[in-house]
This record gives structure tokens, sequence and C-alpha cells, in this order.
């Protein structure tokens, strides 16, 4: 199996994040349709206390869609989980906005290999 392409997978983030208006002066921000820019970027170990305040600050309608269950709040193994991944058979990106601001979106991907 291939790993992805971030030239491939980039703009196609950008579509799920928001409408993006227009690319930012710098090659590596998106601007998203509020206005806000962001870096897209592979998730990485170091991500696990953001993602776990991510989820946290979503309303219980939106962790319900998300993980199809009442989850009140990531555990520390379900935040490994989400961080601590291949980006090969499991991709994960971040939008970080500029500055110390906490992520604002996280999108996954999970490649199952049929024995077929």
């Amino acid at each position: 199996m291939r790993r992805a392409d971030h030239r491939v997978v980039k703009p196609l983030l950008t579509a799920l994040f928001a409408p993006a208006r227009r690319q930012s002066i710098r090659d590596d921000l998106i601007e998203l349709g509020d206005g806000r820019r962001v870096q897209l970027a592979p998730v990485t170990p170091q991500d696990a206390p953001a993602e776990r305040s991510f989820v946290g600050a979503l309303s219980l309608n939106s962790r319900y869609r998300r993980f199809h269950f009442g989850l009140r709040e990531l555990s520390p193994e379900q935040s490994r989980a989400m961080t601590e991944i291949d980006q090969h058979h499991h991709v994960a990106f971040v939008a970080r906005p500029e500055g110390d601001s906490p992520i604002v979106a996280v999108a996954l991907s999970c490649a199952t290999v049929s024995a077929a």
C-alpha cells in the first residue's frame, strides 16, 4: 500500500475544514471561511493533550457524531490511539491557528486491507 501523498491530501482536507476563500501568503497556511488562518500538519504524539482539549470542547452532539456514543472526554489510551499512528494505514491531520491557539480541526482516515 502506498503512503499518502501530502500534495494530494492537503487540498482534499482543506475542503473538510471549511471552504477556503484564498490561499494565504504563507504557503503552509490555509485561510478558513471565517478568516482564521491555520496550518495543516500531520498529527504527532505531542498533539495528545491538544487532541483531548479539542474533543472536550466539542458539544455533546458533535462528540456523538464523531464517536457514535456519548463520550465525555478522551481517555489517555484513546488519546494515544489517535495521535501515535503510522501515517501509512492510519492518517491524521490537525489544523492549528497561527500562534499558540488550540487545534481547531482534526481529520482521520483509516485503511483496511481485505484478505480477499
